[in-house]
C-alpha cells in the first residue's frame, strides 16, 4: 500500500547480532553472512514487482540521499568515547576528504537511543542486551527512532518507546521464536571438547 502513495526506498546495514556464524567479522564478505542481508534480499526479491527501490551498497556503511541531505547509515561498533560529537566530526571529515559531505549519521549497536542535531543512535526493537547492560553499563529500552528530512535542510527525529505495548494492538508471538540471546550458543556454555576437521 505505501508504495502506491510514496516513493519508497529501502536500505540497510548489517548488525552483529544477526550473524549466522559465532565470530564477529567486519569485512564486507564476513559481515554479509548474516540474517539482515538474508531478510533484505528476500524482501528485494519478493517485492521486485512493487514500486519499492532497494538500495544496494556497502553492507557495513552506506550513504543515502534523503531530501537532498547525505545520511550515513552505519552499524556503530566503532563509534565510542565520552565525546560522541568529536567522533562524529572525524567520521564526517573522512567522508568530506572523499568529496561526500554528510548531513547526518544514524547508527545503533549498543541498544540505547540518543538523538542530537547531527547524529542519532537507535536503540533496538528487542530492548537492551547483556553486552550493553553488563559490559558497557548502559541501560536501554525497546524503541525505534523515526526521522523526517526536509528539502530546506531541516530534520526532525523522535524516539518512539516500545518497552510496554498494549495487548490490544499486538500480534501472536510463537513461544519458540520469542527467545532472544545476544550471544552465540557456544558462548553461553562451556565447550569440553571440540573436534574440527
Amino acid at each position: 500500500e505505501l508504495d502506491r502513495c510514496f516513493n519508497l526506498q529501502v536500505a540497510y546495514v548489517a548488525g552483529n547480532e544477526s550473524r549466522i556464524h559465532d565470530e564477529v567479522g567486519w569485512s564486507e564478505v564476513v559481515i554479509s553472512d548474516n540474517y539482515d542481508t538474508t531478510v533484505f534480499n528476500m524482501l528485494k526479491h519478493g517485492l521486485r514487482s512493487s514500486g519499492i527501490k532497494f538500495l544496494v551498497g556497502n553492507t557495513m556503511e552506506m550513504v543515502v540521499e534523503v531530501a537532498g541531505q547525505n545520511v550515513l547509515l552505519v552499524h556503530g561498533n566503532s563509534i565510542r568515547g565520552s565525546d560522541l560529537q568529536k567522533v562524529i566530526q572525524s567520521i564526517k571529515g573522512k567522508y568530506a576528504d572523499n568529496g561526500i559531505p554528510l548531513s547526518f549519521i544514524i547508527f545503533g549497536d549498543i541498544h540505547s537511543a540518543y538523538l542530537s542535531d547531527n547524529f542519532a543512535r537507535s536503540s533496538s526493537l528487542c530492548g537492551s542486551n547483556p553486552y550493553a547492560t553488563g559490559d558497557l553499563q548502559l541501560s536501554g529500552r525497546a524503541s525505534q527512532n523515526v526521522y523526517v528530512f526536509y528539502q530546506n535542510g531541516n530534520r526532525d527525529g523522535v524516539k518512539i518507546d516500545l518497552q510496554y505495548t498494549s495487548p490490544d494492538v499486538s500480534y501472536e508471538i510463537h513461544k519458540e521464536l520469542a527467545a532472544y540471546n545476544a550471544r552465540p550458543a557456544t558462548k553461553t556454555h562451556e565447550i569440553i571438547l571440540k573436534v574440527v576437521i
